[in-house]
C-alpha cells in the first residue's frame, strides 16, 4: 500500500505524535489515526500555550525580537480569538443538553459557537477530500485496513515524498 508521506493526514499524525518517522504496518497506523482524529480539537486547544511559550523561549516574541508593534499585536488578537472561538464553541455543544433563553447572551454565543462548527466541519471535510484526491495510492487507509482485517493479513506502508 502506497500512501503520501505529505498528506494533510501524515502531517497531522506527526504533529499529533510529536515524530518525523511514520509507520511501517497498516494496523497500528489504522488506530493510532482513529485516536488522533477523536482528540485532535482537544490537543489543538491545549497547544496554543505551548506555542505561544516555545515561540517566547526561542526569543521570537521577546522584548529583543525585530518583529513591529503591529505583529505583537496581531499575535494578541489571533490568540483572544482562538479562546473566544473555543468559548462559542463549547457554549453551543452545551446548547444541545441546556437551552437557553432566545435573547440572552449565552444564546447569542451558542450561535456563534454553531456557525463556528460549521465552518471547522466544512473545511475538515474539505482538507480529507482533497488529500484523498491528492494522493495517487490504491486504496485508503480506511478500505485497506477493512480489507487487511477481511483477509486476515496487515500490509506493508511504503511512504512517498512527493
Amino acid at each position: 500500500m502506497k500512501l503520501n508521506q505529505k498528506s494533510v493526514t501524515s502531517k497531522l499524525y506527526r504533529w499529533f505524535y510529536g515524530t518525523q518517522s511514520m509507520p511501517t504496518n497498516l494496523c497500528p497506523y489504522f488506530w493510532k489515526l482513529v485516536v488522533m482524529w477523536i482528540f485532535i480539537v482537544p490537543m489543538s486547544i491545549l497547544a496554543i500555550p505551548n506555542t505561544f511559550i516555545y515561540k517566547l523561549s526561542k526569543g521570537e516574541l521577546g522584548a529583543d525580537s525585530h518583529e513591529d508593534i503591529w505583529g505583537k499585536f496581531s499575535h494578541g488578537i489571533v490568540f483572544y480569538s482562538v479562546i473566544y472561538i473555543a468559548f462559542c464553541m463549547i457554549i453551543a455543544l452545551s446548547y444541545l443538553f441546556i437551552g437557553y433563553e432566545k435573547g440572552t447572551a449565552l444564546f447569542t454565543l451558542s450561535a456563534i459557537g454553531f456557525v463556528f462548527w460549521f465552518f471547522w466541519i466544512v473545511g475538515f471535510i474539505a482538507l480529507f477530500i482533497k488529500d484523498m484526491t491528492d494522493n495517487d495510492h490504491n486504496d485508503g487507509v480506511v478500505k485497506g485496513f477493512v480489507k487487511a482485517k477481511y483477509n486476515k493479513y496487515c500490509p506493508t506502508i511504503e511512504w512517498s515524498k512527493k
